[in-house]
C-alpha cells in the first residue's frame, strides 16, 4: 500500500488486510524502489512442496525461473510475451482457455487492444514447437472456444 494514512492503526488495518508492504509519504524513491526488489524477490521464492519449478511432459521442458523451454531435447528462444503464453497453457494443459482468458493472464488486465493478438501468438508459438505448425498437435483450436494445451 502507498498512503498517506501513517498512523500504527492504519499500518495494521492495511497490513492485515492482505497488504503486502506498507509504504506511507512521503517516501524517498531509494526506498520505494528497495521496497519493490523485496517483494520481487519475495514472490519469485516457491516455497518446498508448492508449485513445482519445472514443467515437462514427452515433448516441452519449462523451467520457469530461468525462462528456459527445451521442445524435444532442444533449447528454443522465446520472447517473454511466447513464454507467457506457453506457461499459462501448460499449467492448464488439458483445459480451454478462452481468449479472452489469455489475454488477462498473460497481457494483463489492462491490455485495450484487439483480442487477435491471442491468435497472431499462438501462431508465433506454433511455429516454434509444433513438428507441423498448419496440423498442431500440443496447441489445440477448439473453436469459438479457445486454445488447449494437449499434453502428449
Amino acid at each position: 500500500m502507498l498512503t498517506a494514512a501513517a498512523l500504527e492503526r492504519d499500518k495494521v488495518r492495511g497490513l492485515r488486510g492482505g497488504a503486502d508492504d506498507y509504504i506511507t509519504k512521503p517516501f524517498s524513491s531509494e526506498e520505494f524502489l528497495a521496497r519493490g526488489e523485496t517483494s520481487l524477490r519475495r514472490a519469485s521464492i516457491t516455497p518446498e512442496g508448492s508449485e513445482s519449478l519445472v514443467y515437462q511432459d514427452a515433448e516441452i521442458t519449462i523451467d520457469y525461473p530461468r525462462h528456459k523451454v527445451a521442445v524435444r531435447g532442444q533449447t528454443i528462444e522465446l520472447t517473454p510475451t511466447e513464454f507467457r503464453l506457453l506457461a499459462t497453457l501448460t499449467e492448464n494443459a488439458g483445459r480451454v482457455l478462452s481468449q479472452d482468458q489469455l489475454l488477462d493472464r498473460v497481457w494483463g488486465q489492462d491490455y485495450v487492444e484487439s483480442a487477435d493478438v491471442v491468435r497472431l501468438y499462438v501462431g508465433y508459438l506454433r511455429r516454434k514447437i509444433e513438428l507441423d505448425p498448419s496440423s498442431p498437435k500440443l496447441i489445440e483450436t477448439s473453436r469459438g472456444f479457445g486454445y488447449r494445451y494437449r499434453k502428449p
